[in-house]
């Protein structure tokens, strides 16, 4: 529904449409002064002129509407200048604590907004708001100079919205049957609970409800289409009633409420449904569950067990038939939220001498027990157990009703047992013990079954079985002395109702004799040292062992040993010594009780002859700095390890000594060899000989001298400056120096980026105090990377130094336009305007000039334009062609080349400059700051051999030409 109001100012007559708005609330509230109410739009202008001369301002007024609804503000616009509407705005200010339960603050509260046609407010937080509109007129046109002739209306035009929240439906509504003493039967009753809320309003007593309409309606019991219209529940005396209304059967009773609010919305409706028999019944079936063992609860029953319902007890008054013609049975099932669970049988009692007290309308049956078997798929969890009365009301084996009683269980359903087992060893010796362990454990506690089967190669060993009660312990089984073969152990542990298995394997290897070894210190020696024997027994299986150690020389004994060993077994140590000359052999013999071992080692005695020596030096004369070597040559008749030691004096005075110890090979010597690195100018005389730790070599001596050598020259290379831009000057020198002071040849390689780039020999003499220093310049250098490489010659020795250096690509440090008449430059002209700064806005016509600071020394700086302002010929908007040469003498051909104005070697900075006459071309701005065209761009290029670079100011502005300076006038 849409209310206007309508009320008198001096400039303006604010509308204000309400969409959505309860009505009767609505009204009244709403009101004006002289009592006028227009329904429509339509009827806004026709009252107007009735209304303006007879209505008395009235600065407030209060409306109310939900926080689902929105407003329109409209304007009737009334002004006795008759000027035009230049712009509306509204302003709403927001109280939250109105009403109970805010729902938070109007963000837009006490801020201004502009209005558009058609525009929509939405107040989605209730509350009480403060609605202010207001209009501004135009006497001045499109003159925005004139702006402050726009005047805003200056009535205070206040009207208050209150926003509030619908009620909401909801309620309660179950059947009760109550006995008629009257009548002997039982009738049906509503049981009715209301409750609906009003957010706003929940702090009062009735929480906000004030009305309420409470509807039913017949619908069907399986598809729930409607059957029959919505029908008061005030035609309804009782539930009985219905039955008259709606007939007999069983269908669907569908019940709806709405409810009213204080402010007078009405809620939406709150649709429930039950199903209801349409019948004058009262059947009910009374019965208990229990478990048939006390410590299997129904709070934590466990499958596999029985339940039992006793006291079962069903009564049936069912007025429309006489009930000995009717059967009944008992159904008993698990349920799984009301779907029987798979796997669990169905129990039917429908032997009727289960009724142990039939009478006329009330049935005692016996106790029922009902087997809840442990099937896959049961979960620890609450089931149902339901037990139901089945009535067959015509006598043909079907079911026609059925009333259940229920009640829960919480299945405790059987886990699993978990079993782990390990054996003492996976591989052992024949005649040795084994022992299997068995860990077991279940989850429900139960008592369990533990069997333990042993297999020797297939054919069984052992079995035992173990009753096992929680708490469950370790369970071993011992192997005892066993023989050799492979075997297979199997324990299974049981629940009664599920079972684990675990699977292990050993090897029993059969018994290996036993392993002896013998060592001896050296395998020669000479007459009166000493030779010490090591005896080392083992055996797999740890056995006992018997030792004996015989020890022959020349083949007779010369002493024996025994010993008893056990694991874990240690060397034997036999030390023989003042031994004369001979062969001697050690003998070792090792038994178990399944085998036994031997091992010998033969060594030789010797009496010893001393050893031989001879040497040469590998140059008699060296260069000073260089190295020399003495290479010596042994033999030994009892070849055994030789203590080889020489000693190097230089002009009578030691200078080095060295020594080594070398051991036959096969009886032979490898040469050795003494190194004397960088020596010193001088004369030298060695001595070398060898000992065998009994007697000592001859000696042998040698000598050498050492001779001065050439000096040889260096060279260092540095180029200057450090940093470099493309196109300047680089410079390399050369610095050198030689102890001989011999002249010098020196060559220079520049490569670019890896290929040559310049090669260069150069003559250096030596100048007395110091060799002359060799420069080489490079100028315009582009960029890249550079290696020099400088290689200077003694015409003996050679060195070489080598520098890498980057020349860096050109950089554009900075690019600028000035123009002649800088016009925007802040100032205010003639007619009071502030021109704001802008330094790149020029007049068509100007004179500009281009700077640019650029790092390195380009080859070409270049300007490029926008289009327009490269252009030649220009025509205006009336046709008219202008011709740039007529109008200044000349052509300009683009691109624009700049000039050089100074260059900084020290700091490789370039300036350039370069002035250019702008064409007449379309303006981007107007006079007045209107945008009308895009800005133009100014492109700078610096360009050195085959790179350039690239700098771009893309904001210059064209406004006019310089003649318009003569006579600014202002463009609408």
């Amino acid at each position: 529904m849409t209310e206007l109001e309508i009320r008198n100012t001096n400039d303006v007559v604010p509308v204000i449409v309400c969409d959505n708005v309860y009505a009767p609330y609505f009204s009244s509230f709403l009101s004006t002064t002289n009592g006028l109410l227009i329904n429509s739009l339509d009827g806004v202008g026709n009252a107007l002129v009735e209304v303006l001369s007879g209505m008395q301002q009235d600065s407030e007024k209060t409306l109310c509407i939900l926080n689902t609804d929105s407003l329109s503000f409209d304007t009737l616009y009334y002004d006795y200048e008759n000027d035009a509407l230049y712009s509306k705005g509204i302003k709403a200010t927001h109280v939250d604590t109105f009403f109970d339960n805010n729902n938070g603050f109007y963000a837009n509260s006490g801020v201004y907004q502009t209005l558009f046609a058609n525009t929509k407010l939405t107040l989605p937080n209730v509350g009480i708001y403060e609605i202010e509109p207001s209009v501004r007129d135009n006497p001045v046109g499109t003159n925005n100079a004139l702006d402050s002739y726009r005047k805003w209306s200056t009535d205070a035009k206040k009207t208050k919205v209150i926003v509030h929240r619908k009620p909401i439906a909801d309620f309660d509504l179950n059947i009760m049957l109550e006995y008629s003493n009257t009548y002997y039967k039982y009738k049906y009753l509503f049981d009715f609970q209301n409750r609906s809320y009003d957010l706003d309003h929940m702090s009062d007593a009735n929480h906000g409800i004030v009305d309420y309409v409470l509807q039913y309606q017949k619908a069907d019991r399986v598809t729930g289409e409607p059957l029959t219209d919505w029908i008061d529940s005030s035609m309804f005396s009782e539930m009985t009633d219905i039955i008259y209304r709606f007939g007999t059967g069983i269908y669907r009773i569908n019940a709806r409420l709405k409810v009213k609010d204080p402010e007078g919305a009405w809620s939406d409706y709150c649709e429930k449904d039950m199903l209801f028999l349409g019948y004058y019944v009262y059947s009910n079936l009374y019965a208990t569950l229990r478990t048939d063992n006390p410590s299997n609860p129904l709070t934590a029953f466990r499958p596999g067990n029985y339940v039992e319902w006793y006291d079962i007890h069903f009564t049936d008054y069912y007025i429309f038939q006489d009930i000995s013609n009717l059967n009944y049975y008992l159904e008993i099932s698990l349920l799984d939220n009301g779907t029987p669970v798979p796997g669990v049988p169905v129990k039917k009692i429908t032997d009727p001498s289960q009724i142990y007290d039939p009478q006329y309308r009330d049935h005692y049956w016996n106790n029922q027990k009902f087997y809840i078997s442990d099937v896959a798929g049961l979960e620890n969890k609450t089931y149902q157990v339901e037990i139901a009365a089945i009535i067959d009301d015509d006598m043909d084996g079907d079911y026609d009703r059925r009333i259940s009683k229920i009640e829960d269980i919480t299945l405790y359903a059987n886990n699993p047992p978990t079993i782990s087992a390990s054996l003492s060893a996976t591989s052992l010796r024949q005649g040795n013990d084994n022992t299997v362990w068995v860990n077991v454990n279940d989850p429900d506690q139960d008592n369990l079954l533990l069997n333990i089967s042993v297999k020797k190669d297939d054919e069984t060993y052992a079995s035992k079985g173990y009753a096992l009660s929680y708490p469950y312990v370790s369970t071993s089984l011992p192997l005892v002395d066993l023989d050799a073969g492979t075997y297979a152990v199997t324990a299974t542990v049981s629940d009664g109702v599920e079972s684990a298995s675990k699977s292990l394997a050993f090897t029993v290897l059969p018994n290996t004799p036993p392993a002896v070894a013998v060592n001896v210190t050296s395998p020669y020696l000479f007459e009166t040292d000493t030779n010490t024997a090591f005896v080392s027994v083992y055996d797999a299986e740890g056995d006992d062992l018997a030792l004996d150690v015989t020890v022959l020389k020349d083949g007779t004994v010369y002493r024996t040993f025994s010993y008893n060993k056990t694991s874990p077994y240690t060397d034997e140590v036999i030390a023989l010594s003042n031994l004369s000359a001979g062969t001697y052999t050690v003998r070792a013999f090792a038994a178990d009780d399944y085998g036994n071992a031997t091992a010998t080692a033969t060594f030789p005695v010797y009496v010893n002859s001393p050893p031989y020596i001879t040497a040469e030096i590998a140059s008699p004369e060296i260069l000073d700095g260089d190295s020399n070597t003495l290479t010596t040559h042994l033999t030994d008749i009892d070849p055994q390890n030789l203590f080889v030691q020489t000693e190097l004096y230089k002009e009578g005075v030691l200078y080095s000594r060295q020594n080594t110890t070398v051991a036959p090979v096969g009886g032979i010597y490898s040469d050795v060899l003494f190194t004397f690195p960088n020596l010193p100018i001088g004369s030298y005389l060695g001595q070398v000989a060898a000992w065998d730790g009994y007697a000592t070599s001859n000696y042998v001596n040698y000598s050498f001298n050492v001779i001065p050598r050439n000096l040889p020259p260096s060279v260092t290379v540095g180029v200057t400056p450090e940093t470099l831009f493309a196109g300047q000057k680089a410079t390399v020198a050369m610095l050198f120096d030689d102890g001989d002071h011999e002249p010098l040849t020196v060559t220079l390689t520049v490569l670019k980026d890896g290929t040559a780039y310049d090669v260069s020999t150069f003559s250096v003499a030596w100048l007395g105090t110091q060799y002359e220093v060799i420069k080489k310049s490079y100028e315009g250098l582009p960029e890249g990377t550079y290696t020099v490489k400088a290689v200077v010659s003694d015409g003996t020795a050679t060195d070489e130094d080598v520098k890498t250096f980057d020349v860096k690509p050109l950089n554009i440090s900075a690019f600028e336009i000035t123009g002649a008449w800088n016009h925007w430059d802040g100032r205010t002209d003639y007619r009071g305007v502030y021109l704001t700064p802008n330094t790149h806005r020029f007049l068509s016509l100007e004179t500009v000039t281009f700077h640019a600071s650029i790092k390195g020394l380009p080859e070409m700086v270049t300007v490029t334009l926008s289009p327009e302002l490269m252009a030649m010929t220009y025509t205006d908007p009336y046709g008219v062609v202008y011709e740039y040469e007529e109008l200044v003498g000349y052509d300009v051909a683009f691109p624009l080349a700049l000039s050089m104005v100074s260059y900084d070697e020290a700091s490789a900075m370039s300036t350039w400059e370069g002035a250019y006459l702008l064409p007449l071309a379309p303006s981007t701005l107007s006079w007045e700051d209107i945008r009308k065209r895009s800005p133009y761009e100014a492109e700078l290029t610096a360009s050195q051999e085959l790179s350039s670079v690239k700098a771009t100011i893309d904001d210059v502005e064209i406004t006019g030409n310089i003649y318009d300076r003569i006579s600014l006038q202002p463009v609408y």
